[in-house]
């Protein structure tokens, strides 16, 4: 609905609702979509962190109206969008091919509408002299970080993926397949840095979810899933990204609207 909607019945249903919500509506429920009800429309996408619509009642409102009210968890709202993702490649002295943790992430993301917008910087490689790096060591994955944005400055709206080999992750409780820096943990010299992913060529994991369930980190969630068929766990039997990961990735930083 928007502001000008014939249907009054309708109308003052979403305004009773918007005021049962706790948005103010000067007027009541009149059944008029005018400018008081277009501000508290307006209001419930800000405090929801929705779609911005000039003030159109559309199935992100309604949704979120209907959750606050009943108690039931809103619907994730996704819209098509293609997630960055910088590609690069460590001289780790070869590895296996990488694409199959691209493919992967790349079919789970496509059932909700999600891409990958790869640009791929993998050659020339960069040095990294100890040849392989440990992702429990922050040394190491500092100045892997700092090679890389040497070769190729960041932006803020494309996640860093790098290829590189895992050596002895003495600090580790197990052998990782890939690691998540950076974000709210700083580097070593503790400087902050967003988000950035480094994904071992030595081993390949069987499921392939590595990328994506790295993807999931970078959007801020450390806490990793109970549920053994998510990609977001650390079971053997991953393989279901969930709708409310996919809305994490939808709202990251490095997720371009498409238009």
């Amino acid at each position: 609905m928007k502001p000008g909607e014939p249907d009054r019945v309708a109308v003052k249903i979403l305004q009773e609702a918007l005021i049962q919500a706790g948005f103010d509506i000067p007027h009541g429920a009149t059944g008029f979509f005018g400018p008081e009800t277009a501000a508290a429309v307006r209001a419930v996408e800000r405090k929801h962190k929705l779609d911005l619509d000039e003030g159109v009642a559309g199935h992100q409102v309604i949704t979120t109206l209907d959750a606050l009210l009943t108690g039931r968890k809103p619907i994730a709202t996704i819209r098509g969008a293609d997630l960055q993702v910088l590609l690069q490649q460590a001289n780790s002295l070869g590895g296996f091919i990488h694409r199959p943790y691209l493919e992967k992430a790349a079919t789970l993301l496509d059932d909700f509408g999600l891409g990958l917008d790869v640009v791929d910087r993998r050659v020339p490689n960069f040095d990294f002299p100890p040849a392989t790096a440990d992702p429990s060591n922050l040394s190491d994955v500092t100045e892997i970080f700092r090679r890389a944005e040497k070769r190729i400055p960041g932006s803020p709206d494309r996640l860093r993926v790098i290829l590189c080999r895992f050596g002895n992750t003495a600090g580790a409780s197990f052998h990782p397949f890939g690691s998540t820096a950076g974000g709210v943990f700083p580097l070593a010299d503790g400087s902050r840095v967003q988000d950035f992913v480094l994904i071992d060529v030595g081993r390949r994991r069987t499921d392939d979810c590595v990328l994506i369930h790295e993807l999931i980190h970078a959007t801020g969630l450390v806490t990793h899933d109970t549920d053994s068929d998510s990609v977001f766990s650390v079971t053997s039997s991953r393989s279901v990204l969930k709708p409310e990961h996919a809305e994490r990735l939808n709202k990251a930083f490095f997720a371009r609207i498409r238009h």
